[in-house]
């Protein structure tokens, strides 16, 4: 996927925030995928990075040996996967190069090794000298009985474009926020970047609900998210981003049955349909996990006024 402006922002946040942001792989107390992604570009990768460190002084052996046994895990024929983008001519002459290079790889590799998710608290705290908070609040919502589909891509770009822009970025100071909601895997999150408020934007996010079911009836803006939303489905893409695409798809099979799905519940959202969201937005308010990335001041100020405190982790 190609990002820029507010994307590579988002990809930021996801490196340094990847407990709750979900850009690039987060939902880390949520879901095993992106359980593994935070290991791999989280902060728990970070604390990995600084044992490295010392471990590439002290025992450099004990190092190579761990990277050839992720040689040995990732290198292999049997799940190796190949996606090449190019006219039909071009792929014809680069096929039985590739394919030799496939073959050329071991048969088979070690065995995946177990990935117990650990469970993490529920209102989290991560601490560094900042004077702005980056806050995240979400959850899976089918374990709240709701399965998203287009409707709910509806609503959330309406957030995007309305309440969370004025509530937290115009009114609250913060340099952006935005929501996002994963209609495979079902999951749904906020998330604030350089905010100076913290219990303030948590409140704006419980606001939503009652926010869309106010507008819900309103035809033009609900005609104008839906809009909006079928253009970031269809937008314009290059050769090289059509066929990363298509490898993404490909991976998590999906299919153009399931996406057509969705753009027909797109262009067919209803307030009915805007309300039902703003239901499950309502129990996210209430059983959603909060993560904060943030001053050790700030966060113990929000701790004084909150029955469930949230737990500190040092980053940096």
């Amino acid at each position: 996927m190609l990002f820029g402006g507010r994307d590579q922002e988002r990809v930021r946040i996801a490196c340094i925030f990847p407990r709750m942001a979900d850009f690039g792989g987060s939902f880390a107390g949520l879901n095993e995928a992106d359980w593994a992604s935070e290991q791999m570009g989280g902060i728990t990768y970070l604390r990995f990075l600084r044992e490295l460190t010392t471990r590439m002084k002290e025992r450099p052996g004990d190092v190579t040996a761990a990277l050839e046994k992720i040689r040995g895990i990732l290198v292999r024929s049997d799940a190796a996967v190949v996606n090449v983008t190019s006219e039909a001519k071009d792929l014809a002459r680069v096929r039985p190069d590739l394919e030799s290079l496939v073959a050329s790889l071991p048969a088979s590799g070690d065995a995946r090794p177990d990935w117990p998710m650990p469970e993490l608290p529920r209102f989290e705290g991560l601490t560094m000298p900042a004077k702005v908070n980056y806050v995240a609040k979400g959850e899976s919502l089918p374990r709240l009985g709701y399965r998203p589909g287009g409707a709910a891509l509806v609503a959330n770009h309406w957030l995007d474009a309305t309440w969370l822009w004025d509530k937290v970025r115009v009114q609250g100071g913060a340099y952006g926020a935005f929501s996002r909601v994963d209609t495979r895997a079902g999951l749904f999150s906020f998330a604030s970047y350089r905010d100076p408020n913290l219990l303030q934007t948590v409140a704006a996010y419980d606001g939503s609900a009652a926010y869309l079911r106010g507008v819900a009836d309103d035809d033009k803006e609900r005609e104008r998210a839906i809009i909006g939303m079928i253009g970031n489905i269809d937008s314009y893409m290059l050769p090289d981003a059509k066929g990363f695409v298509s490898l993404q798809r490909y991976l998590v099979g999906d299919s153009e049955e399931r996406l057509q799905k969705i753009r027909e519940e797109v262009l067919g959202a209803s307030a009915a349909d805007i309300r039902a969201f703003a239901d499950a937005l309502d129990a996210i308010s209430v059983h959603g996990r909060i993560v904060v990335l943030g001053s050790e001041e700030a966060i113990n100020k929000a701790n004084a006024g909150l029955e469930n405190r949230f737990t500190l982790t040092k980053v940096l």
